[in-house]
């Protein structure tokens, strides 16, 4: 029975699907300008206050404040809180609430009496609407800042981890060229152990010699003398 709405709703369904479809695409190009985000929030708010517009004008003159599409306005907030633009988020709170305003203000100059008849469609009503749905975008602000904080204080923590994890490798990389200069140092000394054995060995051998001909010529009767190994025998 309600042919008309439903018709007009899709239509601005199929708008917002095909405008995301670009968004989407944008996104799965890498591209995400400052100017992108602010065209998408501008497109929500546009396609959600026209919704509650047309609603307003051409079916129902209480729809300026009391159709449930309002609704989605605090939810545009939720979804671009993560986002973590707080100037792109305060600009949605700004152009929701001029738009969601300006409907009432202007249909409320064409039927000033029935909107005044009942307390939940006054001025006064719609106004406190409006500062609820503005403070909901503030909780918003203050919890984009608090996730915001959160994420930092991950990524120094994570920084603080990487710098430890860095200063453990680099002291582990130290201690393994340590060890390799000790173990070096060791077959360096192992192998000077082994030439100054060979030394004292050669130096017994020597003396012992000595010790030899030394007896060999004191036992002689006659004398000793030393030459060359030469044709003269010099």
């Amino acid at each position: 029975g309600y042919t008309e709405v439903s018709r007009h709703g899709f239509m601005l369904i199929v708008v917002y699907f095909i405008t995301n479809l670009f968004f989407w695409y944008a996104a799965e190009k890498k591209y995400n300008p400052a100017y992108l985000g602010y065209i998408g929030g501008t497109i929500d708010i546009a396609v959600i206050s026209y919704h509650i517009y047309g609603i307003t004008a051409f079916f129902d003159p209480v729809a300026a404040t009391a159709t449930a599409t309002i609704f989605l306005i605090p939810i545009i907030f939720m979804i671009y809180t993560f986002r973590l633009d707080r100037a792109l988020l305060l600009y949605l709170i700004v152009i929701s609430a001029l738009g969601f305003n300006l409907i009432y203000f202007v249909q409320y100059t064409q039927t000033p009496g029935l909107l005044s008849a009942n307390i939940s469609l006054s001025p006064i009503s719609h106004i406190f609407k409006s500062v609820y749905i503005s403070f909901i975008g503030l909780l918003c602000i203050y919890m984009q800042n608090s996730i915001t904080r959160f994420i930092e204080k991950q990524l120094a923590e994570a920084a603080q981890k990487n710098r430890l994890d860095a200063e453990i490798k680099i002291e582990q990389e130290k201690n393994k060229y340590a060890s390799r200069l000790i173990e070096k140092e060791k077959a360096l000394n192992a192998k000077l152990e082994k030439e100054i054995k060979a030394k004292d060995a050669i130096a017994v051998q020597l003396k012992a010699n000595k010790e030899q001909i030394k007896s060999i010529i004191s036992n002689l009767l006659g004398f000793t003398y030393r030459c060359l190994p030469d044709e003269e025998w010099t």
